[in-house]
C-alpha cells in the first residue's frame, strides 16, 4: 500500500496494533525470515520503529537507525493524504514492477511489461458487459447501444491520458530505495 500511496495511519495503526497484542501468539522468527526472504527487512524494521517511538508499543523492538526512515515514511503518507498521489503513484509503481520483476524472473521487462498493456488496453476498451451495465445502465434496456457505447469509450481513452511524473524528479522514489522495495 505504500508503493501504490493509498497506506494511510489508521492502516499502519491497525497492522502495528495487531503485531503489539499478539505479540506472544505471532512466531516472529519466521515473520522476519520471510521479511528477510521477500527483501522488506527495511520496511519491516520501519515500521515496528514507527510502532515503538509514536504508537508506543513498546513490545515491539526496533532499532534507533531507523529513525530517519520512520519520518520519512510517516510524511510521505501526510503528504499523500494532503496532496494526492496519483501522478506520483503512476511512476513510482512502474519502477517499482520493473525492480521487482527483473531481481526475481531475470527476464525481459520490456516485453512482461507490453503484453499487460496489451491486455489492459483490449480490457478497457472492451470491458465486460456487466462492467458496462453499471457503467451505462441504459445499456440494460437498450442492449443494441453495445456498440455505440464501445465507440464512444474508444475515443474517451484516446484522448484522455494521466500525467506521469518522470522517474527522476520523484521524491517517492527515494523514499521507496531507502526502504529497500527497489
Amino acid at each position: 500500500h505504500l508503493i501504490s500511496g493509498i497506506a494511510h495511519l489508521k492502516m499502519l495503526g491497525d497492522s502495528l496494533l495487531y503485531l503489539s497484542y499478539y505479540r506472544e501468539e505471532i512466531d516472529f522468527s519466521r515473520v522476519e525470515s520471510v521479511m528477510k526472504r521477500l527483501g522488506y527487512t527495511a520496511i519491516y524494521e520501519t515500521m515496528k520503529r514507527i510502532g515503538e517511538r509514536y504508537f508506543g508499543f513498546t513490545n515491539l523492538a526496533s532499532d534507533a537507525s531507523y529513525d530517519v526512515l520512520a519520518d520519512h515514511v510517516l510524511s510521505d503518507m501526510q503528504y499523500c493524504a494532503e496532496a494526492g498521489y496519483d501522478e506520483e503513484k503512476l511512476s513510482a509503481y512502474a519502477e517499482y514492477s520493473k525492480s521487482r520483476y527483473e531481481n526475481y524472473h531475470k527476464k525481459n521487462y520490456g516485453a512482461y511489461h507490453a503484453k499487460l498493456v496489451r491486455r489492459e488496453v483490449f480490457g478497457r476498451l472492451f470491458p465486460k458487459k456487466t462492467v458496462l451495465y453499471q457503467d451505462y445502465p441504459v445499456l440494460a434496456d437498450h442492449g443494441w447501444l453495445l456498440p455505440f457505447v464501445w465507440i464512444v469509450r474508444i475515443f474517451q481513452k484516446i484522448f484522455s491520458k494521466k500525467e506521469v511524473v518522470s522517474t527522476g524528479q520523484n521524491p517517492r522514489l527515494k523514499l521507496l530505495k531507502e526502504l529497500g522495495l527497489l
